[in-house]
C-alpha cells in the first residue's frame, strides 16, 4: 500500500454555507481538505469557493423572502488534479459524484436527510436512496464508494440494542466488519437510526462512527439542542477501509482521512 499520496475529505453541515465563508480565518480551516461535503448550504444558485471545482444540488428557495431549505454540495481542490463526473442528484437530498485520480475510483455521495417536520421532508426517502446508491455501485463496480451527510438520525449506543428496540434482529453481513464493533455516546434510538442501520447493511457499508480508535465511542456532532446528539455519518464501502488512515469528529465539524494510491 502507497502512503506517499493521502486525500483528506470534510463532511460539514454549514447551516448556511455564504455567512460561514466570510470568515478568513475559517476560510483557511477548510481550505485545508481536498474534498470538501458540505450540507445545509441554503444556496440557491451556484457555490464558488477559490481553488475548487463546486459540484452542486441546489436548495429550495424559502417561501417570500425567508431562506432556502437544505442544499449540498461537492467541492474538489484543484490542486487533487482529479476528474470528477457527476453521476446524479436525487430531488433535493443526495448528490453522488465519481472522483477519478489516475487509477483510483471514488464514489461520493453527499446527503442530507431533514427533520421529519421540516418543509423539505418528503416520505419515502430511504427506499429511494438506497436504489439509487446501489444503481451508481451496479453502473461503477471496480470504484470504491464512500456515503456521508446529515441524516438526522439516532442510532443508539450500538447496533443490537437499536434493533432490540424496534424488536428486530441485525441481518447478517457476507463480508465480516474490518472495525470495530460500533458503540456511540447518544444512546437515543429512532426509527430514522433504524432505517439507516438497515440502508447501510443493504448496500454493504461501514458505519465509521464508533467503530474505529480514534472515535471510540462516537462522539456528537450536534449541539444545538438542549443535549448533544449524533445526527451526521460517514459510511464505506470494506474495499475503501483498506485504504482508511484517520477519523475524526472535531466540535467545529466531522473529517475522514483516506490513503489513496499515488503514482509520480
Amino acid at each position: 500500500m502507497d502512503y506517499s499520496h493521502q486525500v483528506s475529505i470534510l463532511v460539514w453541515n454549514a447551516n448556511g454555507w455564504s455567512s460561514k465563508t466570510r470568515d478568513p480565518d475559517f476560510s483557511i480551516f477548510i481550505s485545508g481538505f481536498a474534498i470538501l461535503a458540505i450540507q445545509e448550504t441554503w444556496q440557491t444558485g451556484d457555490i464558488h469557493f477559490l481553488g475548487y471545482s463546486p459540484f452542486v444540488l441546489s436548495a429550495l428557495p424559502g417561501p417570500g423572502r425567508g431562506r432556502a431549505m437544505g442544499g449540498a454540495a461537492v467541492l474538489i481542490s484543484t490542486a487533487l488534479l482529479a476528474k470528477v463526473v457527476v453521476l446524479g442528484k436525487l430531488d433535493l437530498f443526495a448528490i453522488a459524484v465519481l472522483i477519478t485520480i489516475e487509477d483510483f475510483n471514488l464514489i461520493l455521495v453527499n446527503v442530507y436527510i431533514p427533520p421529519a417536520g421540516s418543509r423539505i421532508y418528503e416520505k419515502g426517502m430511504w427506499p429511494r436512496l438506497e436504489s439509487f446508491v446501489l444503481e451508481m455501485r451496479t453502473k461503477h463496480p471496480h470504484a470504491h464508494l464512500i456515503v456521508v451527510g446529515g441524516f438526522n438520525a439516532r442510532a443508539g449506543p450500538d447496533d443490537f440494542t437499536l434493533f432490540r428496540t424496534f424488536h428486530q434482529f441485525p441481518p447478517s453481513l457476507p463480508i465480516p466488519s474490518p472495525f470495530l464493533v460500533r458503540q456511540s455516546k447518544d444512546v437515543i434510538c429512532n426509527a430514522r437510526g433504524l432505517d439507516l442501520l438497515l440502508f447501510c447493511y443493504k448496500a454493504e457499508l461501514f458505519l465509521l462512527n464508533g467503530a474505529v480508535s480514534t472515535d471510540f465511542p462516537a462522539g456528537f456532532t450536534n449541539w444545538s439542542g438542549p443535549k448533544p446528539s449524533l445526527l451526521d455519518y460517514v459510511a464505506i464501502t470494506y474495499s475503501l477501509a483498506l485504504w482508511l488512515l484517520t477519523y475524526l469528529i472535531q466540535r467545529l465539524s466531522k473529517n475522514l482521512d483516506i490513503c489513496i494510491p499515488y503514482k509520480s
